[in-house]
């Protein structure tokens, strides 16, 4: 390396040290870092390239282009072993990816795997991009790989045939090599590669043991295309059905710091919820949520539709799953949904100290979340309940919670803890534990008449506290504390008779 390369590498190093949330800083020493990079490149250049994109790719972890841009440099530089490495660690973080997936396919065929090494990854991709609506280079590939070896065979057809069904951008390509197949079929050992016998005969009424003459051909030939354009004309209305939605996406892959529209993610809300209720299989559910994420992943909308997903599927350790991955892409501002979420269904699973945890955790910066504090009672409740501890201990507890908190806050808590029906609580305890500021409060008092068992005593604390507020009298009213007399006169002063 040059003094004036190295002097380059210093300053945008420590630029990027000065501001590592900017992703520019990062672009640019990337850049600098694959700059004239070659097999005769010095160690400290090599060095300083992996380190580089393992920082990057350790801060944004769903950077398609980059991972592609990782593995391919090192296979440029003859480090196939390097390169290998590299795309199984982006698969492990990307398993849906239809970039990192065609890449990588591209990548085992030039390295030279055996027929059935590389039958075994194009199937694994099939699982995770195949119903991608811009999967037209997988299927292509697929399709020329499997002719490569064996020419058009059966597996080449059913290939072919499942193509079809699938609602693609590129749908038309598919169609068009099978009708140009059909279009030449004049020999029954290929037709049977379409076909099988049993369904040649029970739907194109036609005996594969018997003699075909040019007749016989044209007869399958003729009902094979109406089957197929029929086909045809389903796949077609599906993929425009999909186009509504699909049209409406503006950004395909993962960009940091880049803000989706309010429009953007409604339109991939919506267009879940369409595949959820239309879908040809469970698996393209799960592809499209995947491949939703990545453009979306700074936002906790379609983490949490994701997981609802999987909670109504029964599948509530992989909405666990995703959501832990989901807390590293959120920030401060939009942590709390996931929390909430990861913290209700830890709960769910009986995992009652680590759901404390997380609680805690996000208490330390959002200190005054009613949603927050309410899990906790909820999950201490459990912890304590599970030891057997008193009621008193627990209700102790709560007390020096809200007295901790602002009044308005306090009282939510409190109407919270009231609501627990196995409890046993001491009401004048209770009264005696908390704060001034909250018995200075009407709603405090409204709280504890409701609970109290006797009324009366209560009421008559409330008034030595806030004296005759409309909500104390109102309510003693309504539950019938006041006799009929002393109502009729309070109304009756109120309106001036």
């Amino acid at each position: 390396m040059t003094q004036p390369e190295q002097s380059s590498w210093d300053t945008l190093s420590l630029a990027l040290a000065n501001d590592s949330s900017d992703f520019a800083h990062w672009e640019d020493l990337t850049q600098h870092a694959l700059s004239h990079l070659t097999k005769s490149s010095t160690t400290l250049q090599l060095s300083q390239f992996r380190i580089t994109l393992d920082q990057l790719l350790l801060k944004y972890p769903f950077l398609e282009q980059y991972w592609v841009l990782y593995a391919q440099k090192e296979f440029q530089l003859g480090e196939t072993g390097r390169a290998k490495m590299v795309w199984c660690r982006a698969l492990s973080v990307l398993p849906w990816s239809l970039k990192v997936w065609c890449e990588y396919l591209k990548f085992i065929k030039e390295v030279g795997l055996g027929y059935e090494s590389v039958l075994k990854w194009f199937r694994e991709a099939e699982e995770k991009c195949g119903y991608h609506y811009h999967a037209y280079e997988f299927w292509r590939m697929y399709l020329e790989f499997e002719e490569a070896y064996h020419g058009k065979s059966t597996f080449w057809w059913n290939l072919l045939k499942k193509c079809t069904e699938i609602p693609l951008y590129n749908y038309g390509y598919f169609f068009k090599l099978l009708f140009a197949g059909i279009e030449t079929l004049k020999d029954k050992e290929t037709v049977l590669k379409i076909v099988d016998s049993t369904e040649l005969k029970k739907k194109l009424k036609v005996d594969a043991r018997s003699e075909w003459t040019d007749a016989t051909f044209h007869d399958v030939r003729a009902k094979l295309k109406k089957t197929y354009t029929d086909l045809y004309i389903t796949t077609q209305f599906k993929t425009f059905e999909i186009y509504q939605y699909e049209k409406n996406v503006k950004l395909e892959y993962y960009v940091p710091r880049v803000y989706q529209s309010y429009q953007d993610l409604v339109n991939w809300d919506q267009y879940l919820s369409y595949m959820e209720i239309n879908a040809l299989t469970k698996p393209q559910i799960t592809q499209l949520y995947h491949r939703a994420l990545i453009p979306t992943a700074n936002y906790p909308n379609i983490w949490l539709k994701f997981a609802e997903y999987y909670i109504h599927n029964g599948k509530l350790q992989s909405a666990k799953n995703l959501l832990y991955t989901a807390l590293g892409f959120m920030t401060d501002a939009n942590l709390v949904p996931v929390q909430l979420k990861l913290i209700k269904i830890e709960m769910a699973l009986e995992n009652y100290i680590r759901a404390r945890d997380l609680i805690l955790a996000s208490l330390s910066k959002n200190g005054e979340n009613v949603e927050l504090l309410i899990e906790l009672m909820n999950v201490e409740y459990l912890l304590m309940s599970q030891k057997e501890v008193k009621s008193e201990d627990y209700v102790k507890f709560v007390i020096s919670l809200l007295n901790d908190k602002p009044a308005e806050l306090g009282i939510a808590l409190l109407r919270h803890l009231l609501g627990f029906k196995l409890l046993e609580m001491d009401l004048p305890a209770l009264l005696e534990g908390c704060k001034d500021s909250l018995r200075a409060s009407p709603q405090f008092w409204v709280l504890m008449l409701s609970y109290a068992k006797d009324g009366e005593k209560v009421y008559q604390e409330a008034l030595k506290e806030v004296g005759e507020h409309e909500l104390i009298v109102r309510w003693r009213t309504e539950h019938g504390l006041l006799d009929a007399r002393d109502a009729y006169a309070r109304s009756t002063a109120a309106l001036g008779v």
